[in-house]
């Protein structure tokens, strides 16, 4: 790894909701289309235009997502788009969290991951830096110095 300088500009993957499993995704396309493509695909990705939706979970031995325009199984899915996208986990063992407010994330990668689904994230560095930074302040509280 380089100087935190040389870090500016790079991207991270990043294991979103690890420990909880996921059963369904629910994607919605931003300002611009969204595509659902699979590694090594010879077919066209799935493509979600402007504000429409898709719900992906495990389906046998593959990942199914189904949208208003059909149905696509995908082993590897891989989610990519110019402007964010939302997406929203539903879990899959009740009490294994509560749904968190959707996602904006503009590529991330799903795969089985035991029973659920697994969600890796590409972030810019800043935009996880930032994130962090966030998560944390969110977290202090504000009360009677200590002594």
């Amino acid at each position: 790894m380089g100087s935190p300088l040389a870090m500016l500009g790079e991207s991270l993957r990043v294991d979103l909701f690890s420990g909880c499993p996921i059963r369904t995704l629910k994607l919605r396309a931003g300002e611009k289309s969204a595509n659902l493509c699979a590694a090594g695909q010879r077919s066209p990705c799935m493509s979600l235009q402007p504000g429409e939706t898709a719900q992906c979970g495990l389906a046998s031995a593959a990942l199914r997502c189904n949208s208003a325009d059909g149905s696509r199984e995908f082993r590897r899915l891989f989610v990519s788009s110019a402007s964010p996208f939302q997406v929203e986990p539903i879990f899959a063992a009740p009490g294994g969290g509560t749904t968190p407010q959707p996602l904006a994330l503009s590529a991330m990668e799903v795969t089985e991951a035991g029973k659920g689904l697994r969600v890796v994230a590409t972030l810019a560095f800043d935009d996880y830096v930032a994130g962090v930074l966030a998560g944390e302040a969110s977290s202090l509280a504000s009360g009677a110095p200590t002594q």
